[in-house]
């Protein structure tokens, strides 16, 4: 898979300081009253309403771990093979990846993003880029800013071009 590479293009996530501060204080609060209830229903076996409340926290709690892991150590990467474009991102114990064949790529470019502000904020959507595949659309870039988003596009475009006159 790796032999049909072309060119790859990475982009970190930056570190917003104050976020991961807060998230990290909140996960630690959140995982100390998850472990003192399970403690408390282990020696006292004590059920009930707790139970649920244990899982309703335990798993918002997950949720945000993966948003502190995605803030404290995302990158996000666009790679060119043969036959096809990947994009992945990368930074939690597992990532996800798109694979979009170059007959169903339509285009990319920096139209306005419409993502909610709060998504935006803690880093779980939204991006500089657009890019366009079968009548849908992926961001991509959440760190960029107007003049790195405008250059890699313009890398990516060079790249697409070389491709298709290979």
């Amino acid at each position: 898979m790796r032999e049909n590479l072309i060119k790859s293009f990475s982009v970190k996530k930056k570190k917003p300081i104050a976020l991961l501060v807060f998230i990290g204080v909140w996960l630690i609060i959140a995982w100390a009253i998850v472990s003192t209830i399970i403690y408390g229903f282990i020696t006292d076996r004590f059920i009930g309403e707790l139970a649920v409340v244990i899982l309703l926290i335990a798993l918002f709690s997950f949720f945000v771990t993966k948003v502190f892991l995605w803030n404290w150590n995302g990158e996000e990467s666009i790679s060119f093979y043969k036959d096809y474009i990947e994009i992945r991102k990368r930074g939690l114990p597992f990532f996800s990846s798109l694979k979009i064949p170059y007959t169903e790529y339509e285009g990319i470019d920096t139209t306005s993003d419409k993502t909610p502000s709060v998504l935006k904020i803690y880093g779980i959507a939204g991006g500089k880029l657009n890019i366009k595949y079968l009548g849908r659309s992926m961001r991509f870039g959440q760190s960029l800013d107007n003049a790195e988003a405008e250059q890699l596009i313009n890398e990516i475009e060079l790249t697409l071009k070389t491709i298709q006159d290979a």
